[in-house]
C-alpha cells in the first residue's frame, strides 16, 4: 500500500482502463455514474465525486463490484493484486479525504455471532461502508442470528451526496481504521450488539501515509454486509424485494433495537371512506371534512399494494384491472391531442431507455431505429424509465386534487422514489442525484413540519386543509440546479391548463423548480409550457417556432422576462439543420436539452418518427432528450398520427389512456380561484429556506 500515494493522479476514465480486465461493462457503469453528478459539493472534482458513486454501486455478480473486489485485495496484504487498482484508489482517497469528518455514533451488521472475535482491539482493512441514524434495515431474516456494531467514529465520511443509495445515510470508514471494543451485549437471542470507539491514528488519512502496517492489533479480515439492499443487476439503484421473514431494523443509540417491523404509508387508509382528514393550523384539532371528490374515489390512483404487509407495489398495469373513466363524455378532438403527448413523452422515453448514456459515436455506429429490449436498464420493449414515471405521478396529482398542489406532488414523487410508485418495474430507478436530493430534503422537511403541526406520520401524506399546506416550504432544491429532471415530466401541466394559458405558463415554471431550483429551470419550463399550450390551442407549427413567440405571447408570462440562455433558445438557437456537428446535443442541462428537443420538432419533417429517433440518435441522455420532444411533437400531431406499430408496445396503455381522459376532464371543470401570484409564484428567493 505505501506505492498508492506515488501513482499520479489521473482522470476517472484512465483509472479505469486499469480496471477493464476485472468489471464487465466498466464504460457504461462509468458513463451512468458521471451522468449522476452534475453538481458535486465539498470541492470536489467531476471525476472524484463519480470516483466515490462508483464504489457504492452494486451489480449482478457480488464479486463484480468495485467495493467488492477492491476490498478483497486491501485485505489481502499481496500489493501485487493491488497494481491495477492504485490509480482508482488514489482518486477515490484524495476524494474522500476532501469530505469533512464526521463524528457520532454509525452502525454496520453482520450474519452470525461474531462477539467472541472482538476482544480489544482491531482494525478494519478495507474501505468500511456504514450507516448514519437516519437508516433502516429491512433485509433481516428471522431464521438468522445478527451482530449489530454501533461505532463511535471520529473520522467517518458521509457519503449519501455520491451514493447510489442516498436513502442509506451511507458513512465510510477508510481503510485501516484502528477500533476499540467498549462493550457488547446480548439484544435478544438472534441479536447481539457491539460497541466499538475509533482511535485518532488513522494510516489512510492522507494520501502520504506510507503503509497500512501498524503494530500488531485484532485484524478483522471477513467481509460481512453494509447495510444496503443485495445486488439486483441494475446499475442505479432499486428497492430491495423483501419478504415476510424480512423484518425492519431502525438504528438507534438507545440500548434497546427499536420494533422490528414498520409500514412506511398507510396507503390504503383513505379508500373505506369518502372524508378526508384535515389538520388545521390550530395544531390541536383534527376535523373530518366530507368532499364531493375526494382522494378516495379515484383510489387507483393511490400507493397500493399486492399483500398487506406493503412488500409488493402495484404497478400502472397492475392498476389497469381497477381504472375508472370519467362520467362524462370526453372531447374526441382534445382527447387525441392530450393523448398524444402523453404517449409521444412515453414512446420516447421507451426507445431512449435501452441506449441511455450511450456517447453520439456508439449512435452513429449503432442507431436506433426500433423499440428494443434490455440495455442499460434490462427493460422490456415499451417499458418507461423516471421521465414518464414522474409524469404520471405528476398527473395522478393534478387528477386527484383537481388542482396544482406542489406539496402533493412531491409527496407522489417522493412515493416513486421509496415505493416505486409509477414505475413501470414496481421499483425506482435512474433517478437523478439532483432529485433524489431534494426529494430527501423534502422527507426531512415532513418531519420538521409534522412535529411543528402535532400531525401524527400516517397522515403526512394526506394533508388536506389548503392554508396548513400553503405553510409547508414546497421549493426543496438548491440553488443553482439546472438538470432536465425538471422539464422531462412537465406535460400534465399544460396539458391540464391549456384553457387559462398564465396558470399554464406560471405552473409548469412551479413544477420544475420544485425539485431544480433554477431561474433557468423555472424559464424553461415556462417556455416549454407555453408552446405545448400554443399547440393544444390549435397554432400552427410555424406560429410555435416562430422566433418572436415569446413577445407574441407575452401575456401568457406575466410579462416576466425569460432568462438570456432561454430567450436564446426561444429566438431559435435550436434552428441548425446540421443538428450534432452545429452543436445541438442531448445533454443533462436543462437548456441543452430544451435546445435539442426543438431541433428535432423543427427538423422532424412533420413525421414524430424522424423526429424522436433523430432526437435519441444525439446521444448521451437519450431517453430524457425524447421524452421532451415526445411532449410537444406528441400534443402537436395527436394520438392518431403516432407510428402505430410502437403504440401497441407501450407499457400500461390503457393506464395511460385513462388518465390522458381525466386530465381533459378534470382540466374542463377546473377554474381559476385566486391569482397565481398571490400564493404560488416564484422567484430565485423563492427556496432560500432550503435549511430551513
Amino acid at each position: 500500500m505505501q506505492d498508492y500515494g506515488k501513482e499520479p493522479l489521473v482522470t476517472l476514465e484512465k483509472a479505469l482502463e486499469k480496471l477493464r480486465s476485472s468489471i464487465d461493462n466498466y464504460e457504461i457503469i462509468s458513463s451512468t455514474a458521471k451522468s449522476l453528478m452534475h453538481y458535486p459539493k465539498h470541492g470536489l472534482t467531476h471525476d472524484e465525486a463519480t470516483a466515490i458513486y462508483l464504489y457504492t454501486i452494486w451489480l449482478l455478480k457480488e464479486d463484480q463490484t468495485i467495493p467488492s473486489q477492491l476490498n478483497k485485495r486491501l485485505r489481502s496484504g499481496e500489493r501485487d493484486q493491488l497494481n491495477a487498482w492504485y490509480s482508482y484508489l488514489y482518486l477515490l482517497v484524495v476524494a474522500l479525504n476532501k469530505l469533512p469528518s464526521m463524528k457520532g455514533a454509525i452502525w454496520r451488521y453482520g450474519r452470525g455471532d461474531m462477539t467472541d472475535d472482538y476482544q480489544k482491539d482491531c482494525v478494519w482493512l478495507g474501505f468500511s461502508s456504514c450507516v448514519g441514524p437516519n437508516s433502516t434495515v429491512r433485509n433481516l431474516n428471522e431464521d438468522y442470528v445478527y451482530t449489530i456494531f454501533e461505532i463511535t467514529c471520529i473520522n467517518g465520511k458521509a457519503i449519501f451526496n455520491y451514493s447510489e443509495f442516498p436513502e442509506q445515510d451511507e458513512v465510510i470508514l477508510m481503510p485501516g481504521t484502528r477500533l476499540r471494543v467498549t462493550r457488547k451485549e446480548d439484544l435478544t437471542n438472534r441479536l447481539k450488539k457491539i460497541y466499538l470507539q475509533e482511535d485518532e491514528n488513522q494510516p489512510l488519512a492522507k494520501p502520504s501515509t506510507s503503509s497500512l502496517s501498524i503494530d500488531r492489533t485484532y485484524w478483522i479480515e471477513q467481509d460481512f454486509k453494509m447495510i444496503t439492499t443485495q445486488p439486483n443487476g441494475e446499475i442505479k439503484s432499486l428497492k430491495p424485494s423483501i419478504t415476510e421473514k424480512s423484518p425492519s431494523m431502525k438504528f438507534t443509540t438507545e440500548p434497546q433495537i427499536s420494533q422490528l417491523s414498520m409500514s412506511p404509508i398507510n396507503t390504503n387508509r383513505l379508500n373505506d371512506t369518502r372524508k378526508e382528514i384535515i389538520f388545521t393550523t390550530s395544531n390541536d384539532q383534527l376535523i373530518e371534512k366530507e368532499n364531493d371528490y375526494s382522494v378516495s374515489e379515484k383510489s387507483w390512483l393511490d400507493c397500493q399494494y399486492h399483500d398487506k404487509n406493503n412488500q409488493s407495489i402495484m404497478t400502472p398495469e397492475d392498476l389497469e384491472t381497477k381504472l375508472e373513466d370519467p362520467p362524462t363524455i370526453i372531447d374526441p378532438t382534445i382527447l387525441n391531442h392530450v393523448k398524444g403527448s402523453m404517449f409521444g413523452m412515453a414512446l420516447g422515453d421507451a426507445l431512449g431507455a435501452h441506449v441511455e448514456f450511450r456517447p453520439r459515436q456508439y449512435l452513429i455506429e449503432h442507431p436506433v431505429q426500433d423499440l428494443q429490449e434490455g440495455g442499460t436498464w434490462g427493460l422490456k420493449k415499451g417499458q418507461f424509465t423516471d421521465d414518464t414515471s414522474m409524469a404520471l405521478c405528476l398527473a395522478s396529482s393534478l387528477i386527484c386534487r383537481r388542482d396544482f398542489v406542489p406539496y402533493d406532488q412531491l409527496v407522489r414523487y417522493k412515493w416513486w422514489y421509496r415505493h416505486g410508485y409509477m414505475s413501470s418495474t414496481g421499483q425506482c430507478f435512474d433517478i437523478g442525484s439532483a432529485t433524489s436530493q431534494s426529494l430527501r430534503e423534502f422527507e426531512r422537511r415532513q418531519r420538521l413540519f409534522a412535529s411543528e403541526y402535532q400531525i401524527p406520520l400516517d397522515q403526512l401524506d394526506f394533508l388536506a386543509d389548503e392554508n396548513l399546506i400553503n405553510k409547508f416550504h414546497v421549493h426543496c432544491s438548491e440553488v443553482g440546479v439546472a438538470g432536465n429532471g425538471a422539464l422531462m415530466r412537465l406535460a400534465p401541466v399544460p396539458l391540464f391548463f391549456y384553457r387559462n394559458p398564465v396558470e399554464a405558463v406560471e405552473y409548469s415554471g412551479i413544477s420544475g423548480v420544485i425539485t431544480h431550483g433554477d431561474q433557468k429551470v423555472y424559464d424553461s419550463c415556462r417556455y416549454y409550457g407555453a408552446l405545448i399550450v400554443a399547440a393544444l390551442q390549435g397554432e400552427t407549427k410555424e406560429q410555435i417556432l416562430d422566433d418572436n413567440f415569446y413577445l407574441k405571447h407575452e401575456a401568457w408570462f406575466s410579462n416576466k422576462a425569460l432568462t438570456h440562455e432561454v430567450m436564446s433558445v426561444a429566438k431559435g438557437s435550436y434552428k441548425k439543420p446540421k443538428g450534432y456537428n452545429d452543436g445541438i446535443r442531448g445533454k443533462g442541462y436543462i437548456v441543452s436539452a430544451l435546445e435539442a428537443a426543438l431541433w428535432a420538432f423543427c427538423y422532424d419533417e412533420n413525421s414524430f418518427e424522424k423526429g424522436v429517433l433523430d432526437a435519441i440518435n444525439l446521444g448521451d441522455d437519450t431517453d430524457t432528450t425524447a421524452a421532451i420532444y415526445g411532449q410537444l411533437a406528441g400534443v402537436y400531431y395527436g394520438y392518431d398520427k403516432l407510428p402505430d406499430r410502437w403504440i401497441k408496445q407501450v407499457y400500461a396503455h390503457n393506464f395511460i389512456t385513462c388518465l390522458s381522459k381525466w386530465i381533459v376532464y378534470e382540466g374542463f371543470l377546473w377554474k381559476p380561484k385566486h391569482s397565481v401570484s398571490s400564493e404560488l409564484e416564484w422567484t430565485s428567493q423563492s427556496h432560500s429556506n432550503f435549511s430551513s
